[in-house]
């Protein structure tokens, strides 16, 4: 019969590697949201807003995409993220729409916001496209 410390040992192990495993893949997909077409044009668009430029400064650096997070969502034709983005004067929250006509397509930024950890409240306009 196998003792209790073997089956203890084995349980915990198990679990290790469960959680271990938990966390390779969730940020394999996290470095695919970075990867992404539409990641990239959003935090370039970031990066050159004027706007952004006066309440961040530069460098913008961005962050995890929190996969729990009820806003994030990719099908391949619509995509809509949070990206955590922090500058040396403030950091907050990227907020990105993007689709595209079909999969050969290019992404269109449809818009983008600034939510700012200094005001809570408001969010910064970067780019409407269909104002632009």
């Amino acid at each position: 019969m196998v003792s209790y410390q073997v089956l203890k040992r084995v349980a915990v192990g198990g679990a290790v590697a469960v959680i271990a495993t938990g966390l390779y893949l969730e940020r394999r997909i996290q470095l695919k949201f970075s990867n992404e077409e539409y990641f990239r044009k959003s935090m370039k668009m970031l990066r050159e807003s004027v706007s952004a430029n006066i309440v961040m400064d530069q460098p913008i650096w961005s962050g995890r995409v929190n996969l729990r997070d009820e806003f994030n969502y990719a099908n391949g034709l619509k995509a809509k993220i949070a990206i955590p983005v922090k500058g040396p004067k403030d950091r907050g929250t990227l907020y990105v729409w993007a689709e595209r006509p079909d999969y050969k397509d290019e992404w269109t930024i449809t818009r983008l916001e600034l939510g700012l950890k200094s005001e809570p409240e408001k969010r910064l306009l970067i780019h409407d496209h269909a104002k632009a």
